[in-house]
Order: structure tokens, then C-alpha cells, then sequence
């Protein structure tokens, strides 16, 4: 059963933090917010709110900062009029957000559903820096995007008609296995877990895990089993990326959260409604955290950022029932039933 916090507890709770006292909110399972609600840190007197998708087991109101108590698909959402600063302690495997716009600052914190149960520390201070531009230069290495995925909108875009591509020579590499492999195919050893892409180049690409495969293909029915002695033969071209339109990125130690384009390209998004416009009121569960030893060498940052509503190129879709590949200059490419599943 969830407890349903209600404005008039939150008023009570304010009575209670101006005594001196340190707010408790506990529940057995859940708190979740229904319309808003006002915390005051007793600390420096500031007013915060918590949106109404905030959900947690628990939390507590310290003379100075946030805990609260979260678990699998819990959701933190705490906004600032005084555009306070926020530093999140022990966020674990949950992603973190923040913003700092013209007139309130906020942190969105959303955990997956394999998360354990931890408390995050919050602790508001100080008056927020809104970030001054894109990023800078990416790194090296391989890497490999195949196609496009499904991200719902209807902007207004010219209509391309694109021209038919040739079909591909056979790399060689491809020739020379005892089993029938095709570029586009996703492969693995039989005595190994690994999964690879392989690309028009003849080499294969390595899932660096199941999210990013998933971005790719919806099950693991169409992965080929070849002989360790064919996979050998095949050189390893690098890493494959999350697909275009699929995911956001972004590491650790750089809040900045991007988009994903074609051939690992990032591109920063540079507020929180501008995504909200792009991806939805849940852009925030989007945002993925990448592995920061091996981004540089997959992803390459762009020096232009998305500051309009605007999709990034390679993003595909939805205009009423059909779907759309968009490219440069927001022009679009109608996609069949056979794209949507390459």
C-alpha cells in the first residue's frame, strides 16, 4: 500500500523544522508525492519542492540536507526557486540529472529496476552555475552505428525522397567462414558470451552490453552461433554505441547529458526543456551513464549543441501511423517495416 503525502503533512512538517526538529516522512513500502511538495531546510530557510512523479520508500528532512531511502524504479524530482546547488551523495546505480535554468534549479534522479535499496543524500547549498556552451573534442578508437530507432513527435519537416543504394560487395572476410554470415548479422562464439555486430568493413563490433544491444534489437533470436575457429578470422573493429534516438548519454563526472547521432557523434542538450520537448515529460529515465574508460574511444563530442526542438540527426520518428528517419537539416526519409527491425 502507498502512502499518499499530502500539502497540510508537509505544512505540519514546516511547524515542526521551525522548532528546531529534524523532519521524518517513513512509509512500509513507498511515499509518493500527489500534487507538489514544500520542504524548508531549517539550515538557511530556503523553500524546496518536490514534483508530483517523486516516489521513495522514505525520506528525512536534516538541518541541512535530503535523505532519502530508495530502491528499484524509485524516482527523486526536487526543484529550487533560490537556485540552489545541489550535490548528490551515494546516487549508486541510479542516474542523476540537474539544471540550473533562469529561475529555479533542480535535480532528477531516477533508479533502474535491478537497483538495491540505499539511501541518497542531498545536500542544496550556494546558487547554481547554468553551464556557458557545448563540449569539447572526443577521442579515437572504433565504433559502429547501424541504424535508427522509434522516439514519438510530429515536427513539421521537409519530405526528401532518398536515392536507392547499391547492394554491397561481400567482404572478403565474410567469404572466407564455413558458416553463411551477411554484413548486418549479430554473431557470438559457442564457447563464449560475447556478442558482436558485423559491419560493411568485414570486422565485428562488440556489444559492450545488454542496454546498448537492446537499443539495437528487441530479443536474442536472431544472433548466429559461429565456430570459435570462424570468429577468429574476424578482425574486431571496435565497440558498438547506443542507437541514434534510442538513449541519452552522459558520464559521471560531466552532467551534461547528450544526444546520440550517427557514427558515435554526441551532441550536448542544453536544457531540460528542450529535451522535455524532444523525449518527454520522462526524458530523465532515457539518460544513460557510460563507462568513462571506454568513452572517449567510442563516442566523439560535437562542438554544436541541440539548443532547439530540434532532432538529432539519425533520430527515427513517428508522424501519425508511419515513421521517419530524419537527416541533416531536419529533412526526413520514410522508413519500411523491414528498417524498423534492422
Amino acid at each position: 500500500m502507498k502512502k499518499i503525502v499530502s500539502k497540510s503533512l508537509f505544512f505540519a512538517l514546516f511547524f515542526g523544522l521551525m522548532l528546531g526538529l529534524a523532519g521524518v516522512i517513513r512509509a512500509a513500502n513507498d511515499i509518493t508525492t500527489t500534487s507538489g511538495a514544500s520542504l524548508v531546510l531549517p539550515s538557511d530557510s530556503s523553500s524546496y519542492t518536490l514534483s508530483t512523479d517523486t516516489t521513495v520508500q522514505s525520506f528525512t528532512v536534516n538541518n541541512s540536507s535530503f535523505d532519502f531511502v530508495v530502491e528499484a524504479s524509485s524516482i527523486i524530482n526536487i526543484s529550487s526557486a533560490d537556485l540552489k546547488d545541489f550535490s548528490v551523495s551515494n546516487s549508486g546505480q541510479c542516474n542523476t540529472t540537474q539544471t540550473c535554468g533562469s529561475s529555479v534549479s533542480s535535480v532528477y534522479i531516477n533508479c533502474p529496476s535491478n537497483s538495491a535499496q540505499h539511501t541518497i543524500t542531498i545536500t542544496p547549498s550556494g546558487t547554481c552555475s547554468a553551464p556557458s556552451g557545448g563540449g569539447g573534442g572526443g577521442g579515437g578508437g572504433g565504433y559502429v552505428t547501424p541504424a535508427t530507432p522509434a522516439v514519438p513527435a510530429t515536427p513539421a519537416v521537409p519530405t526528401v525522397t532518398p536515392a536507392v543504394p547499391a547492394t554491397p560487395a561481400i567482404p572478403a572476410s565474410l567469404s572466407a567462414l564455413s558458416v553463411a554470415v551477411s554484413v548486418g548479422d549479430v554473431v557470438k562464439g559457442s564457447l563464449t558470451k560475447d556478442v558482436f555486430y558485423i559491419a560493411t568493413d568485414g570486422k565485428r563490433y562488440t556489444f559492450p552490453n545488454q542496454d546498448v544491444y537492446f537499443s539495437w534489437h528487441k530479443d536474442w533470436t536472431i544472433v548466429k552461433t559461429l565456430p570459435d575457429a570462424d570468429l577468429a578470422l574476424l578482425a574486431v573493429g571496435g565497440t558498438v554505441t547506443y542507437r541514434p534516438g534510442t538513449q541519452l548519454v552522459k558520464i559521471q563526472t560531466d552532467p551534461k547529458v547528450y544526444a546520440v547521432e550517427a557514427g558515435g557523434i554526441l551532441r550536448w542538450i542544453e536544457t531540460a526543456n528542450i529535451a522535455k520537448a524532444l523525449w518527454g515529460n520522462d526524458w530523465g529515465k532515457r539518460v544513460r551513464d557510460v563507462d568513462p574508460a571506454i568513452f572517449p574511444y567510442i563516442y566523439k563530442i560535437s562542438s554544436s549543441s541541440i539548443n532547439t526542438a530540434a532532432y538529432p540527426v539519425g533520430s527515427l520518428v513517428k508522424m501519425g501511423s508511419d515513421y521517419y528517419l530524419i537527416g541533416s537539416g531536419m529533412t526526413k526519409q520514410k522508413v519500411t517495416a523491414p528498417g524498423l527491425e534492422a
